[in-house]
């Protein structure tokens, strides 16, 4: 256990205890669902509750073998999809870090238990439309905005690059964006009031979440809202339909903006994230593995079907507000549980669904 490890079970412990002074800093922190989790410690007569990392790590490898094996059995034999399904999933279930993360008490597979779920479903909206995957996509968005501080923000860019492309209606679009800000809105107004009034007295447990953030975050959600209501207007067709590469541009220069007002705090987040993927994140050979994988198909001449390019567009974007979000913190650094690491981990079953999409020949 790490002191991030400490401080969701001792502040889940105080909410299952009724002691509210001493758990409300827990919002400034995390999300609540963790928590939450944890305030069933002394119902079931523990010290700590552990089993729910394992058997969630459990659920998101069979979760994710099962959707990519689906996706490339669209293109190729029971066999061969079979083969691939578990050359892909073991990748990230045989990686280090992610052994390390199937039993250390954190936030991070829960999170990518529910984004993959949320952007699986968001594929499947368009290929067979319904509530089913309608409901699923809400749901998941839901819980996973539940678990990060940041997460709102990765469903604000996600749907960004997503659900604003022309093969989505005015309709469904609603449906989906309207209730998770309208619940957002609440739920932040209500932490505004929560958040202790005195900061921190410890280093180790910074205060993320501030009032005055609490105020921004709020106005992100309703601009958003307000933005998804008016797309209906003609007169915004030609902007609605380059939402996606509006939205990337927009992270781009939001990069140059804040690395140019905190060079070396960016540049050493920057330096960070590229060094832990490759060298120092506990990640082995994974991520090389992955991008040979990623570009194979493109020097074979062998692309994905157009309608699933926006996938690649999601992983840039997240990357992308990964590294802005440094700007808000202290800088990422070097080693396996660093934040920025723990948020490519998040990422790294879409890389897999990204993957399944492209008709990869070595398969």
């Amino acid at each position: 256990m790490t002191p991030d490890s400490s401080y969701i079970v001792r502040f889940g412990q105080n909410i299952g205890l009724g002691n509210y002074e001493a758990s409300r800093r827990v919002f400034s922190m995390w999300g609540p669902l963790v928590p939450f989790m944890h305030s069933i410690t002394n119902l079931l007569d523990q010290k700590l509750y552990w089993q729910y990392q394992p058997v969630l790590s459990l659920d998101l490898v069979a979760i994710v073998f099962y959707t990519v094996y689906t996706i490339i059995r669209e293109q190729q034999s029971i066999l061969q999809s079979f083969v691939a399904a578990t050359v892909l999933v073991s990748l990230m279930a045989l990686s280090n870090i992610f052994v390390f993360h199937v039993f250390y008490i954190h936030v991070n597979i829960i999170s990518a238990l529910y984004m993959y779920l949320f952007v699986f479903a968001l594929l499947k909206m368009q290929q067979q439309p319904g509530r089913a995957y309608e409901l699923l996509a809400l749901l998941s968005l839901i819980a996973f905005s539940l678990v990060r501080l940041e997460a709102p923000l990765f469903v604000i860019v996600i749907l960004l690059v997503t659900s604003f492309r022309q093969d989505w209606s005015y309709v469904t679009r609603l449906k989906l964006i309207i209730p998770f800000v309208v619940l957002f809105v609440a739920w932040y107004a209500r932490v505004y009031f929560i958040l202790p009034e005195v900061p921190s007295p410890f280093p180790s447990a910074t205060d993320l979440l501030t009032k005055e953030l609490v105020v921004a975050v709020i106005s992100v959600l309703v601009g958003f809202g307000l933005f998804t209501i008016v797309t209906g207007l003609k007169v915004l067709d030609s902007i609605v339909k380059r939402t996606a590469f509006l939205t990337a541009i927009g992270l781009v220069l939001m990069s140059i903006i804040f690395t140019t007002i905190k060079s070396e705090h960016m540049l050493t987040s920057l330096k960070s994230i590229v060094q832990n993927i490759l060298v120092y994140g506990n990640w082995g050979l994974t991520w090389y593995v992955m991008f040979f994988l990623a570009t194979e198909p493109y020097f074979a001449r062998v692309h994905a079907p157009t309608e699933r390019h926006w996938m690649f567009m999601v992983l840039v974007t997240y990357i992308l507000l990964a590294y802005n979000l440094a700007y808000f913190t202290d800088s990422y650094h070097i080693g396996a549980v660093d934040s920025a690491n723990r948020l490519v981990l998040q990422a790294l079953p879409l890389v897999l669904l990204y993957l399944s999409t492209l008709q990869v020949r070595m398969f």
